[in-house]
C-alpha cells in the first residue's frame, strides 16, 4: 500500500538540442546528437513545443555508441504531426519529489493492493497508446485507485484530462486496459475514437468508477463491472452503450447524452439503478432494482444462448413515485391499492402478460410470469407434519378464453422425507370457481388456486405460482396473502 503521484509538467532532465519527432514512426531522430547517456531506455520523452498535443512516450532503444546520441525508439508510432523541438525526459519514481509524468508508468508497473495515484488536477494527459495493467487484486482486498487530486496545492478544482486525440489506430484498441480491483475517480475522458469491435475507454476494470466525465467518447466501458457513480456523458459521437459486456453494475446518480434516440444505456447485468433520470434501453443479464430513477425499457434477449432466468427488473419507486413494480420476460407485476378482495389484503398483485407468456415449453421456462416475488415465490414456517391446504385468490379481467389449469397454476415444495433435504412439489390441478367479491372491479371472473400436502418434517415451505397465456388487455389480480388451513 502506497502513494504515488502523477505531474503531466515533471520531468528530471531536458535537452537544448533538438529531435525530430516524424508522424507515422517509431524513430526520433536527433537533429544534433546528444551527449551519451542523455536519454535511456526506460526513460519518458516529449517534445518541449505543445503545438502538437505533446504526448509523453516510453523509450525502448538509444542508439548510443559511447560518445554520443544519434537517435533512439519510442514504444508507438508518433501520430500527431512531425515536429522538431528540443525534449523533457521524466524518470520519475512515483514520489511527490520525483513524480510519474504519464498514466502508463503506474499502470504497467506491478500494483499492491492499497495503491493511490494521485493526478494532478488541471492538467491534460495526451494518449495514442493502449495503457494495460500489469497486476491486479481480489475484489475482497483494498483496491488499487487513480484518483484527480490537487496534490501540489496550486488550487486547481478541475479534474485531470485524459485527451485521445481522437486516433483510430491500432495501438488504442482499448484507452485503459485494467482488471479487478482497479477504481478510478475524478477523471475526464475525451475524444476516444477507436473503431475496433472490443473498443472501450474503460476495458476489463471490476471496481469503483466516481464522479468521471465522456466526452466525445465511444462506448466508456465494455466488459468492466462494479459501482458507478455520479457519471456524465458529454456530446458521444455515436451510438455506442455506456455499459456494455456483461458485468454487474451498481448505478447511482449522473447524467448522460445519448447519440440518438436509439441509444441505449448499456447491454450488461445491472443490479441496482438509483436517482438517474435516464430512460433508455437496458439489457437483460440479470436482475435489475431502479430505486428513484426514470423508467427505462428493459429490452429482454431471448434466443438460444441468451436468456437469463433471472432477468427482472424491480422498480421501489420511479421518479419519486411508490412503483411496487417487477418486469420479466414473461411480463409485468404491480402493487395495485384500488382493486382488492373484500375481507382480504388491502392490497392486490396486478399480473399484466406480455406476448412471450405461454405455456409451450421454453428454457429456464422464461415465458411463465410467476406471481409471487420472482423468481423465488413466497415462503413460510410450517412447525408441524399435520395436512394443510395453501390457497390463493384471484379475480380475472378481459380474458375472452380463461387460463386452463395448464395456464394458470399454483405450486408448493416441501419436505416430503422424514429427515434429510429432500422436496416434492405440489401442483394445483384445477381452477376453481369462487364467489368472492372484489372492490374496483366491475367486470371479472373470481377463481382460486389451492393445494393440498402433507409434510414429513417441520421446516420452511415455498410457495409459487404462474400464468402461461397471454391475451391483448388480460389481466389478473392476485388477493396478495397467504392462506393456509
Amino acid at each position: 500500500m502506497a502513494d504515488y503521484y502523477l505531474d503531466y509538467d515533471a520531468y528530471n532532465d531536458e535537452t537544448t538540442e533538438t529531435c525530430t519527432f516524424t508522424n507515422g514512426s517509431t524513430t526520433v531522430t536527433c537533429d544534433t546528437p546528444l551527449p551519451t547517456g542523455k536519454v535511456q531506455v526506460g526513460d519518458y520523452v516529449r517534445p518541449k513545443d505543445e503545438t502538437t498535443a505533446p504526448e509523453w512516450y516510453k523509450v525502448t532503444a538509444v542508439t548510443d555508441d559511447g560518445t554520443q546520441i544519434t537517435d533512439f525508439t519510442i514504444d508507438h508510432k508518433y501520430y500527431q504531426d512531425t515536429i522538431s523541438s528540443a525534449i523533457y525526459i521524466n524518470r520519475g519514481d512515483g514520489t511527490q519529489s520525483s513524480p510519474f509524468c504519464c498514466l502508463r508508468q503506474y499502470i504497467e508497473t506491478s500494483r499492491s493492493a492499497g495503491d493511490i495515484l494521485h493526478v494532478q488536477k488541471g492538467q491534460v494527459h495526451y494518449c495514442s497508446k493502449q495503457y494495460k495493467k500489469s497486476s491486479y487484486v481480489g475484489l475482497n482486498d483494498d483496491y488499487i485507485w487513480i484518483e484527480g487530486d490537487d496534490w501540489k496545492s496550486e488550487g486547481s478544482t478541475e479534474n485531470p484530462t485524459v485527451d485521445f486525440q481522437n486516433a483510430d489506430v491500432s495501438d488504442l484498441n482499448q484507452g485503459l486496459y485494467l482488471d479487478k480491483g482497479w477504481c478510478i475517480k475524478g477523471i475526464k475522458f475525451r475524444n476516444y475514437a477507436s473503431s475496433y469491435y472490443a473498443r472501450a475507454v474503460v476495458y476489463d476494470a471490476q471496481g469503483i468508477f466516481e464522479d468521471l466525465v465522456f466526452e466525445n467518447c465511444r462506448r466508456p466501458f465494455y466488459n468492466c463491472g462494479g459501482e458507478a457513480i455520479n457519471l456524465q456523458q458529454v456530446n458521444p459521437p455515436s451510438s455506442d452503450r455506456v455499459f456494455d459486456g456483461g458485468k454487474v453494475w451498481k448505478i447511482t446518480g449522473g447524467s448522460f447524452e445519448f447519440y440518438d434516440a436509439g441509444s441505449e444505456l448499456g447491454l450488461c447485468s445491472f443490479s441496482w439503478v438509483e436517482n438517474l433520470d435516464v430512460s433508455r434501453q437496458i439489457g437483460n443479464l440479470a436482475p435489475y432494482v431502479f430505486r428513484n430513477s426514470a423508467e427505462p425499457y428493459v429490452f429482454w434477449y431471448i434466443y438460444p444462448g441468451n436468456i437469463n432466468p433471472f432477468a427482472y427488473a424491480y422498480y421501489e419507486d420511479i421518479n419519486g413515485a411508490v412503483a411496487h413494480k417487477i418486469k420479466c420476460h414473461a411480463g409485468v407485476l404491480a402493487r395495485n391499492t384500488d382493486v382488492k378482495r373484500e375481507n382480504g389484503a388491502s392490497d392486490s398483485i396486478e399480473a399484466t402478460p406480455s406476448n412471450l407468456c405461454s405455456a409451450a415449453r421454453r428454457l429456464f421456462n422464461f415465458n411463465h410470469l410467476s406471481l409471487l416475488n420472482p423468481p423465488w415465490g413466497w415462503v413460510f414456517y410450517l412447525n408441524d407434519t399435520s395436512q394443510h391446504t395453501v390457497t390463493f385468490y384471484l379475480a380475472l379481467t378481459g380474458w375472452t378464453t380463461l387460463p386452463t389449469v395448464d395456464e394458470l397454476w399454483l405450486e408448493v415444495e416441501y419436505y416430503d422425507q422424514s429427515t434429510g433435504t429432500h422436496k416434492a412439489v405440489a401442483k394445483s390441478t384445477s381452477v376453481d370457481d369462487d364467489t368472492s367479491t372484489w372492490n374496483g372491479l366491475t367486470d371479472y371472473t373470481a377463481k382460486k388456486l389451492s393445494v393440498t400436502f402433507t409434510p414429513a418434517q417441520t421446516g420452511l415451505v415455498r410457495v409459487r405460482a404462474y400464468l402461461a397465456k397471454y391475451e391483448s388487455g388480460a389481466k389478473v389480480y392476485v388477493d396478495n396473502k397467504l392462506y393456509v388451513s
